[in-house]
C-alpha cells in the first residue's frame, strides 16, 4: 500500500532515468525510499482495513464476469443449440442452415441502430465522464474507470447508462462493454441500443459474441489500424426467434446487467473510500 500512493510513485517517476518515453527505475531507487514504519500491530491494521476494501472490490469483479459467463452461456443454449424454453423438434431451412419454425434470418441492424450523437467536450461539466477505448477491457463487458471529458478536446459522442459501446479501432481487440455513467466517448466508440427495451440482452450477446469479433475483424479497412464500420456491423446476419422467446430471454437475463451495473457503482465508491483512506492511515491521521 506504500508503493500505491500517490506521492511514492511520484517521487519514483520524478527520480527515473532515460528518455521521455523509456523512462525507468533501478530496484536500488526503490530499496532507497524513506517510509514512516509505524509499529507492527498498526502496520497490520492499516493492511487489514484497506485489503478487506481490496477483497470487496475484487468479489466485485468476479461476481460481474460470472453474470457474463452465465449470460453467454444461455444465449448459446437458447439461440445457437436451440435449447430454449418450449422448444420443438420443428426446423425449418434457412440460408443460416436449420432453424426453429418461425424464427427468420434478418441483420443485426434489424434488432438495434447506432446511435451518433456527435459533442463537444468543451460543451459539458469538466467532470463529465468520459470514455476511450483505453478504458474498455478486451473480453469484459464491465467498465470499472472512465476518465474526465477535462482531459479531451476533440468531438465525442454522448452516451447514456446502460448503452452498448463497441469499439471499431481494431475490433479483434474485442473491446465492448456496457456503459457504467452517462457521458461521452471516442468516436472510436460505437455506440449502439436495441431498437426496443425487450431486445437488450439478445443485442448484448450478440454484439459481445467470439461470432461477430471474427467477422467484422475479417472485413475491417485498413491494415495497421484496422476499423470496423457500423455498415459492416448492421449487416452481419444473424437468427431472429419470435417476439416470446426474445422477451423471455430478457426477463431472464437483463437483471443481471442491472446488477454488473450497480456493482460498478459500489465498486466506484469502494475504490474512492480506499483511495482517500490511504493516505491518511500511511500518515497516522487515522488510528
Amino acid at each position: 500500500y506504500f508503493l500505491n500512493r500517490f506521492e511514492t510513485q511520484f517521487e519514483l517517476a520524478s527520480s527515473a532515468g532515460g528518455s521521455a518515453n523509456q523512462a525507468n527505475i533501478s530496484p536500488t531507487q526503490i530499496k532507497s525510499l524513506k517510509v514512516n514504519l509505524p509499529p507492527i500491530a498498526t502496520q497490520r491494521r492499516i493492511a487489514s482495513i484497506l485489503s478487506s476494501l481490496d477483497d470487496k472490490i475484487e468479489l466485485n469483479r468476479q461476481t460481474n464476469k460470472t453474470l457474463e459467463f452465465i449470460g453467454q452461456a444461455l444465449f448459446k443454449e437458447w439461440f445457437v443449440d436451440f435449447n430454449f424454453p418450449g422448444a420443438t423438434d420443428e426446423m425449418q431451412e434457412s440460408e443460416l442452415g436449420n432453424i426453429p419454425k418461425g424464427w427468420k434470418v434478418g441483420k443485426l441492424g434489424d434488432v438495434c441502430q447506432n446511435i451518433r450523437e456527435g459533442i463537444q467536450p468543451k460543451d459539458v461539466k469538466r467532470e463529465t465522464p468520459y470514455l476511450g477505448l483505453e478504458h474498455i477491457q478486451r473480453k469484459n463487458l464491465t467498465i470499472p474507470e472512465w476518465g474526465s471529458s477535462g482531459d479531451v478536446s476533440s468531438q465525442k459522442f454522448a452516451f447514456k447508462k446502460g448503452d452498448i459501446l463497441f469499439g471499431k479501432l481494431r475490433p479483434y481487440f474485442h473491446k465492448v462493454g456496457i456503459a457504467p455513467v452517462d457521458g461521452i466517448c471516442s468516436t472510436d466508440i460505437l455506440v449502439i441500443k436495441p431498437l426496443v427495451n425487450g431486445l437488450y440482452s439478445f443485442v448484448v450477446n450478440h454484439l459481445y459474441g467470439e461470432k461477430l469479433i471474427n467477422h467484422v475483424s475479417a472485413i475491417a479497412d485498413g491494415t495497421r489500424m484496422p476499423r470496423v464500420d457500423w455498415k459492416s456491423v448492421s449487416e452481419y446476419q444473424i437468427i431472429i426467434p419470435n417476439k416470446t422467446i426474445v422477451r423471455k430471454f430478457n426477463d431472464t437475463i437483463g437483471e443481471f446487467y442491472n446488477l454488473m451495473l450497480l456493482l460498478i457503482d459500489e465498486t466506484q465508491t469502494l475504490t474512492q473510500l480506499r483511495d482517500s483512506l490511504l493516505p491518511k492511515l500511511m500518515n497516522g491521521e487515522i488510528h
